[in-house]
């Protein structure tokens, strides 16, 4: 969703991309020091590197979603906490998202519900890369020609040679490949015993947000999608009425519910502004709870990407010709309808053509005379 700048995204691209490589090199390494500490799976040391390469893939995500989940209601959290945006900690967030009775902070379920989710998604993730490594080690010593090479055959007494790294590199990717082929599995089989898989509020509002920084114009029933997300009894309502949840809608139904939902969500409205950059996409975390964060409408300049501010600019043009067609015809339609009156229009002229040309003659005679 991002309302980063252009360096801000880059930097956190470049961020995430070192991160997950250094993550995979350390689950890397401890496959291998697990690996060549001890032939077997039960090894107190392949145990113990696995659990540590674990915790430390798993919490350095959780602390990259934490920081762009900070960044994204970094003007909300300034707003209610009253203090800078250079001086939010991943503390305010919490504090907004739990409230605080003392500083006149309400809870905040949307962003609640989404630290609980990447809370649960760090503990299970935890589990899962050590029971893949665990696994990983498990098979390389079940493989008596896999072990060979786990244990280092390849290494010559006397230091590293080209034997010794090319065995290094091979048994290097057969066990990362290995452990990845059964994290997957182990992966989904995790997310779904612990409802990973349901998409939260602000998950929902993350995707408008992208689309609008692409300079993408925002449905209503994409908004009021958000806001029957975050109210159950909403989304009992459209069951209710309409037979299946909202999100399995077609559009034109959705289109329904929006407009029998106006009175009570003015989602026309709401979805009017935010395409207009007169309220943040990140303000509906509020909204849907019927709260304002407290920043005012228009304070802050939507920040879009270079692919946004074209379309954005091409909208505006065609908007602007639009526009001017619609004046054209206005003016055309206002015009009165005149037209030349022919011999024939007249069934039973007083004079004929010939007078009538006569007479015109005459007339432009006596007008050069004057």
């Amino acid at each position: 969703m991002s309302l980063l700048t252009e360096d801000e995204t880059l930097s956190e691209s470049a961020g995430n991309a070192v991160g997950n490589l250094g993550a995979k090199h350390f689950a890397h390494t401890a496959i291998e020091g697990a690996a060549g500490a001890a032939a077997g799976v039960a090894s107190a040391i392949g145990m113990g590197v696995a659990a540590a390469a674990s915790v430390i893939i798993n919490q350095s995500a959780y602390q990259r979603k934490i920081a762009s989940l900070r960044t994204m209601y970094a003007d909300e959290i300034s707003a209610q906490t009253g203090k800078a945006k250079s001086e939010l900690k991943d503390k305010d967030l919490f504090s907004v998202a739990k409230g605080d009775s003392e500083r006149g902070i309400p809870a905040n379920k949307a962003i609640a519900e989404e630290l609980k989710k990447l809370s649960k998604r760090r503990n299970v993730g935890i589990l899962v890369t050590a029971a893949s490594i665990l696994g990983t080690l498990a098979i390389i010593a079940a493989i008596p020609a896999l072990s060979g090479l786990a244990v280092g055959g390849g290494a010559a007494a006397g230091g590293i040679t080209m034997a010794s790294a090319g065995t290094f590199a091979l048994r290097a990717f057969i066990g990362f490949s290995i452990h990845r082929v059964i994290e997957t599995p182990i992966k989904n089989i995790g997310k779904k015993l612990f409802d990973l898989n349901d998409t939260t509020t602000h998950e929902r509002i993350s995707e408008l947000a992208k689309e609008h920084k692409k300079g993408k114009v925002l449905g209503r029933e994409q908004v009021l999608a958000v806001f029957i997300s975050a109210n159950k009894d909403l989304g009992q309502f459209v069951i209710s009425n309409y037979g299946k949840q909202y999100d399995k809608l077609s559009v034109q139904e959705k289109c329904v519910v929006a407009d029998a939902m106006e009175q009570y969500v003015p989602s026309k409205h709401i979805t009017e502004n935010l395409n207009s950059g007169a309220v943040k996409v990140s303000e509906l975390a509020f909204m849907v709870e019927g709260k304002h964060s407290g920043v005012a409408p228009n304070s802050v300049k939507p920040h879009l990407s270079l692919v946004g501010k074209a379309r954005t600019a091409l909208r505006g043009v065609g908007e602007r010709m639009h526009k001017i067609k619609q004046q054209e015809v206005a003016f055309a339609e206002a015009a009165p309808k005149q037209r030349t009156i022919a011999e024939y229009d007249n069934p039973t002229p007083v004079r004929s053509f010939v007078e009538r040309l006569e007479a015109e003659k005459n007339h432009s005679s006596e007008h050069v005379l004057h």
